[in-house]
């Protein structure tokens, strides 16, 4: 995708003349707080459901998908300085252009200073027509890589990164910049 392409498809994130600003960082302080707000409202999963607002408080929400999720969380963490778009299949997209991409297997060996994106693409993998895309990073005391998303049959919630259908139909993963 040239540059022009991607600001016509992603204009927030090009500037006047064209050429690709940095990406914001997201704050990992600010993200978690924002999560564990979230987690204690007990959110459900809601298939195409989004915040009505990315400025909303957690405790307004009804219910909420996967890449509304991710959305919201990372407009959270960055002040609204980083919004990506919205649909799991258009992030990929996005990501692909802007972020580098790391091997889903090394996320074990990173520090908790780093945040990544992970991807389930619709058709590959054994992936169906839907796909799904959530946060990893070491949140908690055991420093093991944890999942930040929304689910089907949950809500948004944590589980292991190396969760069973995770490991088998991620696709791609990427890493976000951070601040503390």
């Amino acid at each position: 995708m040239s540059i022009a392409q991607v600001a016509r498809r992603f204009p927030r994130i090009a500037n006047p003349a064209g050429t690709l600003k940095p990406v914001p960082a997201v704050s990992l302080n600010a993200l978690a707080s924002i999560f564990d707000r979230q987690v204690l409202h007990g959110i459900p999963y809601g298939f195409g459901a989004k915040a009505k607002s990315l400025s909303m408080l957690p405790e307004k929400m009804e219910s909420i998908d996967c890449s509304g999720e991710v959305r919201y969380l990372i407009a959270q963490g960055s002040k609204q300085s980083l919004i990506i778009p919205d649909g799991s299949v258009t992030q990929r997209e996005w990501c692909e252009v802007h972020l580098r991409e790391v091997n889903y297997l090394d996320l074990p060996m990173a520090d908790s200073s780093r945040l990544f994106i992970a991807f389930i693409t619709p058709f590959k993998n054994g992936c169906g027509r839907v796909g799904h895309v959530w946060l990893v990073g070491k949140f908690d005391a055991d420093w093991s890589p944890d999942t930040i998303e929304s689910y089907g049959g949950h809500g948004v919630g944590s589980r292991d990164w190396n969760n069973r259908t995770l490991m088998r139909m991620v696709h791609k993963c990427f890493e976000l910049p951070t601040i503390a």
